[in-house]
């Protein structure tokens, strides 16, 4: 009984000790082409920068920093992120300018083999602030910052074609009318889903809803240039491009019969519908991969209760 105690607890010690070797690494079982999720850049303060509370009388300075982490898959461009101060004044903080860009690339996610690459962090650094009236009593207010940051979503779809779509044969590997037709998305706050096929005389009708599945706001790209502020009236807009690898003739009805163009989400989601000519297709089903591209700016804002002290007593 003892021997079997000891025995027991020997296993148990090198299983701690392996545990503990081992690096620590993020990895992944899935196979797909890209991560995935439903997030872009993560945004917050700095700790202390801006404090809670600051003193009157220009005898406290401080930073307001962001920062700011892609959680996403797609790298951006330096200058596309824009972050813009509200709920403070600009001439009483003495701040020369409540706008902000960044001024390298923040790239996204990655997937090599089974091990995720994590996407890339930055701090986007205002002036330093610093009230400069002296109060009879403290003020509190509430500071808000808005981010825009221009960002892509890369969907993978496969479908199933051939020269006559409505004709089965034996030698057909995949159904060219599919109520469940794969897709992929990469982490980004916008995604594509429920796509479907149907065969016709002389061509393939491929539907999907575009949708935004984040908490921001989406408009079409380059929408905003130095400021991230609110535009009525042109929110709600993504370009949406359907291509594939072999330059098939997609024509989509939304987009003008092209297949590229800017949709209106409604409800923060779309409909598209596209047709695809396959009279020069060969006679036996293939499966094909079609890239769907969703290019746009994102607007997400945080905020912090900020107090200055008046410092007579």
């Amino acid at each position: 009984m003892k021997i079997r105690g000891y025995f027991v607890f020997f296993v148990l010690l090198i299983f701690l000790l392996g545990a503990e070797g081992c690096p620590d690494k993020k990895t992944t079982t899935e196979l797909g082409a890209y991560i995935g999720g439903v997030d872009g850049l993560e945004i917050s303060f700095v700790d202390e920068e801006p404090p809670n509370t600051v003193l009157d009388n220009k005898q406290d300075p401080f930073y307001i920093t962001l920062l700011v982490e892609n959680v996403g898959e797609y790298t951006i461009p330096k200058g596309k992120i824009i972050a813009t101060l509200s709920g403070i004044s600009k001439d009483a903080f003495g701040l020369k300018s409540l706008n902000i860009k960044s001024v390298s690339d923040i790239f996204g996610k990655t997937k090599i083999g089974s091990e995720i690459i994590e996407g890339g962090l930055d701090q986007l650094q205002f002036d330093q602030a610093n009230y400069k009236y002296d109060l009879t009593a403290d003020f509190s207010t509430q500071l808000r910052a808005d981010v825009c940051y221009g960002y892509k979503t890369n969907s993978l779809v496969t479908l199933c074609l051939k020269k006559n779509p409505i004709q089965r044969k034996q030698e057909d590997i995949c159904l060219v009318t599919n109520d469940n037709v794969n897709v992929e998305n990469s982490g980004a706050p916008l995604s594509v889903r429920n796509v479907k096929s149907r065969a016709g005389s002389g061509g393939v009708t491929v539907t999907f809803i575009v949708e935004n599945k984040g908490t921001g706001e989406v408009y079409e790209p380059d929408t905003f240039k130095d400021s991230c502020v609110l535009k009525s009236g042109v929110e709600d807009r993504v370009k949406v491009k359907v291509k594939s690898k072999s330059d098939l003739n997609i024509k989509c009805g939304i987009l003008n019969d092209g297949n590229s163009g800017v949709v209106k989400l409604i409800g923060r989601k779309r409909t598209v519908s596209c047709n695809i000519k396959t009279s020069s297709l060969q006679e036996t089903a293939f499966e094909e991969p079609i890239d769907i591209t969703l290019d746009y700016f994102y607007k997400e804002a945080i905020g912090k209760d900020l107090t200055v002290m008046n410092t007579e007593y």
